[in-house]
């Protein structure tokens, strides 16, 4: 039995954690920051502004490593995004 004001840890639950994904927007370039699920730091990475390609090249070798680690054929991906702009510092959006 558990004494009082102690709490259990839920179970990990790595297998059906998403990827975490924010993507920072400017004019110049895209910074994203992800998280794998088995993952004990984020990733920054850095593409050129409007390079949807690498975007979704990057996006592909993430669920792959997540698979990978996870033994889980299909890892989602839950994204945000802010866009950076010189008047306001940043729009979230």
């Amino acid at each position: 039995m558990l004494a009082e004001k102690e709490v259990v840890a839920p179970a990990l639950s790595v297998a059906t954690d998403p990827i975490f994904v924010a993507i920072e927007m400017s004019r110049s370039k895209w910074v994203i920051g992800t998280h794998v699920p088995t993952a004990a730091k984020v990733g920054i990475h850095v593409v050129e502004w409007g390079d949807v390609d690498a975007l979704l090249q990057l996006f592909a070798r993430l669920r792959l490593r997540a698979a990978e680690a996870t033994g889980t054929a299909d890892v989602s991906i839950l994204c945000c995004k802010r866009r950076v702009t010189k008047a306001s510092g940043f729009i979230a959006g």
